[in-house]
């Protein structure tokens, strides 16, 4: 009975490994460890993002010596491990970093207790491989095919190299955990070597001439060799060969894109990026920030850091001839422009990109934001594809530098980082998220075709045809391939919002969040104004964003104070209407400001030139302004009605306290009107029918009564003042 009772509790390692392949689930090996009574809990503490310290690596070594205690569960709790990993990192890309600590963590420890079992070694440094795993993903995001094939090079080799020497068999095992640890380095082995000869491939087309019969003719033998990697028993149930058919699919792409003659070859010879990252503040007036960033670095001087970064100085905006003039003063736009030390972006691949040249900007609008302007030069496909990412939340991490020191992971991250840096100084919450908003800009000045008889400017429709999907397609989810912009169509309806504003060979997309736009032969004075309306159009969704925010919260309060006044009633109570008059004005006024802000947005006012108008207002339907508008009116409507709720329930209650002033006096005059009829009577009597002499006593009597209506009319006036 003992004997069998083991054996039950024995790991079905063919159990684990079928749900690790199928389904990236650890259920069953979760249910194991807690059948087994191993500790897991430092371990999962670790990869929930929570920090990995001396106390938590202490607690790690405890797990792996009482592991050692009991044959078997040193395997189990490495088992768990891997599993474990693998099921966090397909949850979120995320939860790398928290990964990536809790595998160092868990390694270090179990170098510590020194124990000699080969195979545990094996499956944690296959464990240990996951980190690099984790960075061709990364890479992957950046579009950099250098280091996804350099790195998954590096995974396929040292998988090999595991699979090459195994460690013998030990003595009186089943064999079930050398099995699983063979098959997942053999799957791993399978899947980043298949990707490493892709990248490679990808590399070449990249680099090669356009139309090349050898490059072709490589990409479709790399094709050929991975759908047969696909078809090897070892992957029959591995939900990872998706990722290597969507690695195939983004070469296919390539391929069809290398052999249609029809499309040219166009390179973006002076374009850059500009980003723009929209915030606003809460419950601080849109002026009050610009006054602070002046007060604090307008002389140049100022040591107050932004994002660990002195800014260089502050100063008013400086305006193109778009804006109205009407007031010398006050032009119908500006506020505060802050500069702030440039920063070098590093890519995956160790090259470095200088020169992001940096502002803030704090409108009067209310609709701030963050610029990085990237630098001039000429761009590839694939430059522009990285680029538009670089911009997203999308992008993977990179090194983003400044010349004082600080690091960052994305410019998105670098950016988050001024805003909450300045909600700080400004003593206010942010209202804004540089993940939603954020947008890019991207400025083609002057393109051309390459071709065997000379090159030519490119038109539009070279353009639209060469890389169309890139300019109107979003950048909207993390890449699954390589180049995957050569998956997307070319959407059918792609409004332009240069119509009507530029000239014929002219070019402009506007997508969620990307600017493109194309004028060639336009001098850089007309593209700073181009700029303006670009920038403006890409920062009014977070100020819609941001009076939908102040909406809701009046919504809420105001019902709660309606409700708490209501309650009061039901209680025989007299609520105050002080408060509820004052909530009232807040409320009608804080309505008007909201309609006086957006009715700047549509005003005829707003800029000197008809024609930028115009291209505002196309921008804004790119933009779904109206949709957002639609939502905001909405909710004002909902905030009209409590307001006039407001206002009758505050008539109700002076209607209430009239009456009840009405009351009073009537009683008042009602006593009055008794006490002085008896007052005469008694006077009549003692004048005509007592025989005294009264004359001293009426004089006496008219005083008190005089006195006493006077009481009777200041308490009158008293009790009115305060209904």
């Amino acid at each position: 009975m003992s004997s069998t009772s083991t054996a039950d509790r024995r790991p079905d390692w063919s159990l684990f490994g079928r749900e690790l392949r199928q389904r990236r689930e650890s259920s069953e090996i979760t249910r194991a460890v807690k059948v087994a009574g191993l500790d897991t809990t430092a371990l999962d503490d670790a990869m929930n993002g929570g920090p990995v310290g001396p106390a938590v690596r202490d607690r790690l070594e405890s797990a792996w010596r009482s592991a050692l205690a009991r044959p078997g569960n040193a395997e189990l709790l490495a088992g768990y491990l891997y599993v474990r990993a693998r099921h966090t990192w397909e949850l979120s890309i995320e939860h790398v970093a928290a990964i990536g600590r809790t595998i160092d963590a868990a390694t270090a420890t179990w170098r510590r207790v020194g124990a000699d079992l080969p195979q545990i070694d094996r499956l944690l440094a296959l464990t240990a491989l996951l980190k690099e795993c984790m960075a061709v993903e990364n890479a992957q995001q950046c579009s950099c095919a250098v280091d996804v094939q350099q790195t998954s090079a590096l995974i396929a080799r040292e998988c090999r190299l595991l699979l090459d020497r195994p460690p013998p068999a030990p003595q009186g095992g089943d064999g079930g955990f050398a099995d699983f640890v063979d098959d997942c380095l053999n799957v791993q082995y399978l899947l980043y070597s298949g990707f490493a000869d892709i990248a490679g491939a990808m590399l070449a087309a990249l680099r090669a001439p356009h139309g090349d019969p050898a490059t072709r003719e490589l990409l479709a033998q790399t094709i050929k060799d991975a759908r047969e990697r696909e078809d090897d028993p070892a992957l029959r149930d591995e939900i990872g060969r998706g990722e290597l058919r969507a690695y195939r699919y983004g070469l296919g792409a390539m391929l069809e894109y290398l052999s249609d003659d029809s499309i040219p070859r166009v390179e973006c010879t002076e374009a850059r990026f500009i980003y723009v990252y929209p915030f606003t503040f809460d419950g601080t007036p849109a002026r009050r920030p610009g006054e602070i960033a002046l007060r604090l670095w307008g002389d140049g001087r100022g040591t107050a850091p932004l994002a660990r970064q002195r800014p260089l100085y502050a100063k008013v905006s400086e305006l193109t001839d778009i804006w109205y003039w009407g007031h010398a003063d006050h032009p119908s736009y500006g506020g505060i422009t802050v500069a702030l030390p440039p920063l070098s972006v590093t890519t995956t691949a160790g090259e470095t990109i200088e020169d992001y040249q940096v502002t803030l900007h704090l409108n009067d609008l209310g609709n701030h934001y963050v610029r990085v302007v990237g630098p001039l030069g000429p761009l590839t496909p694939q430059q522009i594809n990285q680029g538009l990412r670089r911009g997203s939340r999308y992008v993977g991490e990179e090194a983003v530098h400044s010349p004082d020191g600080p690091r960052w992971s994305r410019l998105r991250g670098y950016a988050d980082e001024v805003v909450t840096t300045l909600a700080g100084l400004v003593g206010d919450s942010a209202v804004g998220d540089v993940d939603v908003d954020g947008h890019t800009h991207l400025e083609i000045r002057a393109a051309l075709v390459r071709a065997p008889d000379g090159d030519r400017p490119a038109t539009p429709d070279d353009l639209c045809r060469a890389i169309g999907p890139l300019l109107f397609t979003p950048v909207q989810s993390l890449a699954s391939s390589l180049e995957e912009w050569l998956r997307h169509p070319m959407p059918e309806d792609r409004p332009d919002p240069l119509t009507g504003c530029a000239y014929a060979d002219s070019l402009g997309a506007r997508t969620d969040n990307t600017t493109t736009f194309y004028l060639p032969g336009v001098p850089n004075w007309a593209w700073l104004e181009f700029q303006d309306v670009v920038e403006l159009a890409a920062s009014v969704p977070a100020l819609f964003r941001h009076w939908r925010h102040q909406v809701e919260a009046r919504l809420e309060h105001v019902r709660a104070e309606i409700e708490r006044h209501g309650t009061a009633l039901e209680r025989h109570r007299t609520p105050g209407e002080q408060p509820l008059e004052e909530l009232r004005l807040s409320l009608g006024k804080f309505m008007t400001e909201v309609r006086i802000q957006r009715g700047k947005l549509h005003s005829g006012d707003l800029m000197e030139s008809a024609v930028h108008r115009r291209l505002l207002d196309n921008l804004f339907t790119g933009a779904d302004v109206r949709r957002m508008e639609t939502e905001l009116d909405a909710h004002i409507a909902e905030l009209d009605a409590l307001y006039g709720m407001l206002t009758s329930y505050l008539r109700s209650l002076q209607e209430r306290a009239t009456r009840r002033y009405q009351r009073f006096v009537e009683l008042v005059l009602a006593g009055m009107a008794l006490f002085s009829f008896a007052e005469f009577l008694g006077l009549i009597n003692d004048l005509f029918f007592s025989g005294k002499k009264v004359q001293t006593h009426g004089i006496t009597e008219i005083v008190l009564f005089l006195t006493l209506a006077g009481a009777v009319l200041g308490g009158i006036v008293f009790a009115r003042r305060r209904t």
